[in-house]
């Protein structure tokens, strides 16, 4: 029986690819450490298995805390894309006659980035993948801009229906072209709450005015590197005789401007 519960420890704490250990009750710590709970580590391991995590052992003096891990890296244009979902929701809601949520917005929920769930799903895992700096060319870098688009610019796909609604309710559709996509129609909220905030009016109470403005002054391009990545994935899709000019243009809008960036992409 001790022989039975000690195997299911295993099994619950480890998983054995080939020949080597891997332990699961660990976490990162600061830019360039892992933090392994001691006691679960001893717990059912074989000797020379604790005697080689020993081997990497270092003092928490070592530890550099004066950036966050790679890992944390990969996570974080997911944490703020939804960052951005919950304040614009939250401005939102605050702004027309009905509730706005995230995730009426977008496919994604607040409990799965909470729980890490969201970093299971097949459209973001790619984009928490590492990439090789000294390997990484023009094409990669539009791969990688499709991987992202369908994150961010899909995602916001899903929520079509309900930015036709606050479209609707803040009397944009005047202004709005019916065949607008998802990224044009935040544009063009965003381009609201913008002169809203600018000229000190009531998003709500003021509508006639902050309509009377953005019709005078016109519409400004407030998310231009999320356009910009949409022009690349259309750049990729359609290739043309100035395709490296228009590539470098759109490098530019993410400030990307080193020379040894700019690989073609033919």
């Amino acid at each position: 029986m001790e022989k039975v519960i000690k195997d299911l420890i295993n099994d619950i704490l480890f998983y054995k690819p080939g020949n080597q250990w891997a332990v699961t009750h660990c976490k990162r710590e600061g830019r360039n450490a892992i933090k392994v709970d001691l006691k679960k580590l001893y717990e059912g391991t074989p000797c020379e298995e604790i005697q080689h995590w020993k081997s990497f052992a270092i003092h928490k003096e070592q530890v550099d805390y004066t950036d966050i891990s790679i890992a944390e890296k990969s996570q974080r244009p997911i944490r703020k894309y939804m960052l951005f979902v919950r304040m614009l929701s939250d401005l939102l809601s605050r702004t027309v006659s009905f509730d706005v949520i995230p995730e009426s917005l977008v496919p994604f929920d607040q409990s799965s980035l909470d729980n890490y769930t969201i970093y299971d799903l097949e459209v973001v895992k790619p984009v928490t993948h590492h990439v090789s700096y000294n390997n990484f060319s023009g094409y990669d870098f539009l791969i990688r801009c499709k991987d992202l688009a369908r994150v961010i610019n899909e995602g916001f796909d899903s929520g079509k229906k309900t930015l036709k609604k606050i479209v609707e309710d803040l009397n944009l559709y005047e202004i709005a072209n019916p065949d607008w996509g998802s990224l044009k129609l935040i544009d063009l909220i965003l381009n609201y709450l913008k002169i809203s905030h600018e000229e000190f009016l009531h998003p709500k109470d003021d509508n006639a005015t902050i309509l009377q403005i953005l019709t005078e002054k016109g519409l400004v391009q407030i998310i231009p590197s999320v356009f910009a990545l949409n022009d690349l994935l259309k750049l990729d899709a359609h290739r043309k005789n100035n395709s490296d000019e228009l590539f470098k243009s759109h490098l530019e809008k993410f400030e990307i401007l080193k020379p040894s960036t700019l690989l073609m992409i033919n």
